[in-house]
């Protein structure tokens, strides 16, 4: 059932992003707004080809086009991937194209108006490690995001890997982010008694935005103490008293968190 409600708690965080960017559209000279986030199963349902990959080649091809109900011009580019690993969508191939599209430079949505948090896009870097969730295009062996087309930004379709992250590497689950940070939690304050129907768990996979490099994405966690005497709390009450730890999982494994 905690599973369940953290599933239903991400999803209402992202229809309540949806509403505050367009909000943020209509009012105001400074534009910011809350971007959607998608989890890895999320994001592997949503694609008919995911796996972990290197640019051997990043060029621009030549193609416009629009994003986010055609306010935004774009400029195409295609990189040529090296594939490390098939994770859904075999059989294993050596090298795919990937094609996708970035926000035309100087763009503004609002002329004068400065976007704090612009469009998160894909930014791959020639011999870099990625995860792809991809969906295959009409032409043989060449592959599009996953989320292009459904919103702006379509960043989290890529995943930049970490140093230590092996090439084989899987996503961690929903389910196995939340035990992993469960068990770092227990291992370095066992004492700590949680309110397990109010744990929250956020992935954070932003792809980049203004050109800068993409960062790799990570589960971030969050826990609350069980009410003194172990009388149960209502959820209000519990989130009222803020969090008694926020545990960090990385995508090579690493944990670390703000620890009582």
């Amino acid at each position: 059932m905690r599973l369940a409600t953290l599933e239903q708690q991400m999803r209402f965080a992202r229809k309540l992003g949806l509403l505050l960017a367009v909000l943020a559209l209509l009012t105001g000279e400074c534009i910011a707004r809350v971007v959607g986030m998608w989890t890895p199963e999320e994001l592997t349902e949503k694609s008919s080809f995911v796996c972990n990959g290197t640019p051997t080649e990043v060029v621009t091809n030549g193609e416009t086009g629009t994003k986010g109900h055609a306010l935004f011009p774009t400029v195409g580019y295609s990189a040529k991937i090296r594939v490390l690993k098939v994770l859904k969508g075999g059989p294993t191939i050596a090298t795919i194209t990937l094609r996708y599209f970035h926000i035309a430079s100087g763009f503004q949505l609002v002329p004068g108006a400065v976007m704090q948090d612009g469009p998160r896009e894909i930014c791959l870097e020639q011999g870099r490690r990625y995860r792809l969730y991809l969906r295959r295009s009409e032409e043989q062996q060449v592959y599009v995001p996953c989320l292009m087309g459904a919103s702006i930004d379509d960043g989290s379709s890529a995943e930049a890997f970490a140093e230590g992250q092996a090439d084989d590497s899987k996503p961690f689950t929903l389910g196995e982010a939340v035990k992993m940070a469960e068990d770092y939690l227990k291992k370095n304050r066992p004492d700590t008694a949680i309110e397990s129907s109010a744990t929250f768990a956020q992935y954070w996979s932003e792809g980049c935005w203004d050109a800068k490099p993409m960062s790799p994405p990570y589960w971030e966690v969050t826990f609350y103490r069980k009410a003194p005497g172990g009388v149960p709390s209502t959820y209000i009450e519990t989130i009222k008293k803020g969090p008694v730890a926020v545990i960090r999982l990385e995508n090579d494994g690493k944990l670390s968190g703000q620890l009582p």
